[in-house]
C-alpha cells in the first residue's frame, strides 16, 4: 500500500519523537537506565513507612576531653583507641603537656595508619594533637624545645606543637637509639649487621654526618644501651652464639676511634645472659643471669673492678630502675623481686616488693605492674603501698608526682579500674588523686 505524502510525515515525526523518547530515558541523570545500573547497583526501593529510620555512622573525634574516671581515686581517663594493640616506647611531661611516642599494629580510631605516633595532651588529659610517622618508633629523646625520633631508618625533629619533620633519610642500618650530646650534637646508635653496631654523630644546625664508630663481634650482638661518659661513649650489647657463648660486652670508645671491648661471661659455666645495663654513681650495674642463676655485676668506669652477686633464684628476664641508687627487678618462677644495688655493696632484698614488676622511678616513688588473673597498677615507696588499680597486663612507663597529682602512662587489655579496650592492648594517661 502507498503512503500518501501526509501519512509519510507522521510517521517521520513518530519516529523522531520515540528516538528523543530513548535518549532521555537513555541519558538524562533524572530517567537514565544507564545510570542506575552503570556502577553495578541495583534501584532501590523506595522507604517503606514501617522502615527504620538511616543513622550515618559518627566521625570519630580525635581530639577530645578526658573521661571522669571508672575507679575511685582516678580523677580522669583519657584512653588512646585503636582497632590492634598500642605500645609505647618513651613518655613525656614537658613544655607543660604530654607527649607519648609509640606504635600501633592498626589504623583506624585515632590512627591514620600503623606504626609510629605521637600524642600530645594537656596536664588535664584533653589530646591535642597526633602526628604519624612512616615505621615504628624505636627511641625518643627530649632535645631543645622538641624531641629527636628514630624509626626504622630515619630521624626525625618533633617540635612541642608535635609536627614531625625528617632529618636523616637513611641510617647506617636501623636506628635503635638516640643520645642527646652537648654542643649541639646527637648520637644515634644503629645496627649495620647483626654482628655490628655503629654510633654517629650528627651536627644538629645541619643534620651532617660527624664522627662514626662500628664495633664488630664474632658473635650475635644485642643492643643493650649506650652512655655518654663526658671524655667516652660506652655501648653495652649481649654477644651470644646459643647454646655454646653468652656474654655482657662493653665497648668504650671516642667517636671516629675504635671500641675497644670489654667481655663479662663467655662459655660453659661463665655463661652470662645481660638483660639490662645502667651507669650509677661508681660504675655500670648489670641485671644478669649467670648460668640461670639472678645475678647482679658491678663494673667500675675503669673496667679494673668487677663484682658477681649471685642472689640464688632462677631468672628468666629483668630490669633496671634508678632513684639515687639502681633498683634491679628479676622475674623468677615465684614472681617478681627486686634488690637494691649500690655498687660494689652487696644487694639488698626488698620484700616489700616482692610480686611487682618494678617500670619507674620518681621522686622517691615508684610505679609498677601486678600480673596475675587479679592484675593492677600500684603507685608505691620502699615501705608501703600508696595507690593500687585493677588493672589486666598492665605496663607503666612513666609518670609524674607533681602538681598535687599522679599523672601516669600506662597501658593495659582491660581490668574493673579502666574503661573497656579495643579488643587489643590501648594506651591511658590517667590523673590519680595525690599519693
Amino acid at each position: 500500500m502507498k503512503l500518501s505524502k501526509a501519512q509519510g510525515i507522521v510517521i517521520t515525526l513518530l519516529n523522531i519523537i520515540i528516538v528523543a523518547l530513548v535518549a532521555v530515558i537513555l541519558f538524562v541523570p533524572e530517567f537514565s537506565v544507564l545510570g542506575v545500573f552503570s556502577s553495578g547497583e541495583k534501584p532501590k526501593d523506595p522507604p517503606k513507612e514501617d522502615d527504620p529510620p538511616v543513622v550515618e555512622e559518627p566521625v570519630h573525634d580525635k581530639l577530645r576531653a578526658p573521661s571522669a574516671g571508672k575507679a575511685d581515686g582516678i580523677i580522669s581517663e583519657t584512653r588512646l583507641m585503636g582497632l590492634g594493640d598500642e605500645s609505647v616506647v618513651k613518655a613525656f611531661f614537658l613544655f607543660g603537656s604530654v607527649y607519648i611516642f609509640g606504635n600501633a599494629t592498626v589504623k583506624g580510631l585515632d590512627f591514620d595508619g600503623y606504626g609510629g605516633f605521637i600524642c600530645k595532651l594537656s596536664e588535664e588529659g584533653e589530646i591535642k594533637a597526633f602526628s604519624y610517622l612512616d615505621g615504628n618508633i624505636s627511641a625518643a629523646a627530649a632535645f631543645g624545645e622538641g624531641f629527636i625520633v628514630t624509626a626504622e631508618r630515619k630521624v626525625y625533629f618533633v617540635g612541642a606543637d608535635c609536627t614531625a619533620s625528617v632529618c636523616v633519610e637513611q641510617t647506617d642500618g636501623d636506628a635503635l637509639d638516640v643520645l642527646p650530646v652537648n654542643n649541639g650534637v646527637v648520637a644515634v646508635i644503629s645496627q649495620p649487621s647483626g654482628t655490628s653496631l655503629k654510633l654517629t654523630e650528627y651536627e644538629v644546625s645541619e643534620w651532617k654526618n660527624g664522627h662514626s664508630t662500628r664495633v664488630d663481634s664474632a658473635y650475635s650482638l644485642k643492643y643493650l644501651g649506650c652512655f655518654d661518659l663526658g671524655d667516652k661513649y660506652v655501648l653495652a650489647a649481649r654477644a651470644n652464639s646459643l647454646p655454646r657463648y653468652d656474654s655482657l660486652v662493653l665497648y668504650s670508645f671516642i667517636a671516629g676511634g675504635d671500641g675497644v671491648e670489654h667481655s663479662y661471661g663467655g662459655d660453659g659455666k661463665n655463661i652470662i645472659d645481660p638483660y639490662a645495663v645502667m651507669p650509677c654513681e661508681r660504675g655500670f650495674i648489670a641485671a644478669c643471669s649467670k648460668n640461670g642463676i639472678a645475678t647482679v655485676l658491678f663494673i667500675d668506669y675503669s673496667f679494673t673492678l668487677y663484682h658477681v652477686y649471685s642472689l640464688g633464684f632462677t631468672a628468666t628476664s629483668g630490669c633496671l630502675v634508678y632513684s639515687g641508687v639502681c633498683y634491679a627487678c628479676f622475674e623468677s618462677a615465684d614472681g617478681f623481686i627486686t634488690y637494691k644495688a649500690e655498687g660494689a655493696v652487696k644487694p639488698e632484698r626488698l620484700r616489700s616488693f616482692d610480686g611487682i614488676k618494678l617500670c619507674a622511678a620518681r621522686s622517691g616513688y615508684f610505679i609498677g605492674a601486678v600480673e596475675g588473673e587479679h592484675g593492677a597498677i600500684a603507685v608505691f615507696s620502699e615501705d608501703k603501698t600508696v595507690l593500687s588499680y585493677s588493672v589486666s597486663g598492665g605496663i607503666a612507663y612513666s609518670f609524674d608526682t607533681s602538681g598535687g597529682t599522679v599523672r601516669a602512662v600506662i597501658s593495659a587489655v582491660g581490668g574493673e579500674a579502666l574503661s573497656h579496650t579495643s579488643g587489643g592492648r590501648d594506651v591511658y594517661y590517667l590523673v590519680l588523686k595525690a599519693v
